[in-house]
């Protein structure tokens, strides 16, 4: 959900992308960037009070590209994905609820790459 805010398509999405970018919202991506950006260029953008929102969203989402958050955050999407579905294997209910799970699983994967 925090890397369709940013990356999405709002058609698809059903929201402005940007939103959590606007707000400072403390999402993986902007406290990863917060912790990799060296330069204090996005935190001139979280400390700034009045702003072009659509400035701020570009020049975060392009920060948010060259520190590669985005990158980190499928990542952690995946391994968390394949982590959920090894404990899924693992318990004892029927075949079928799990099926529904799996696919349920899979289509919030897929909204978001």
């Amino acid at each position: 959900d925090d890397y369709l805010d940013c990356f999405g398509d709002p058609e698809k999405f059903g929201k402005q992308v940007g939103g959590d970018i606007i707000s400072n919202k403390k999402t993986f991506m902007m406290l990863k960037a917060l912790e990799l950006d060296k330069s204090g260029e996005l935190n001139n953008w979280v400390e700034k009070e009045t702003f072009d929102s659509v400035e701020k969203v570009n020049a975060v989402k392009v920060l948010y590209k060259a520190l590669k958050v985005d990158s980190l955050a499928f990542e952690l999407m995946d391994k968390y994905y394949s982590k959920g579905l090894e404990s899924l294997s693992a318990i004892s209910i029927d075949n079928e609820k799990k099926t529904m799970l799996k696919a349920f699983a899979a289509q919030l994967m897929k909204r978001s790459h």
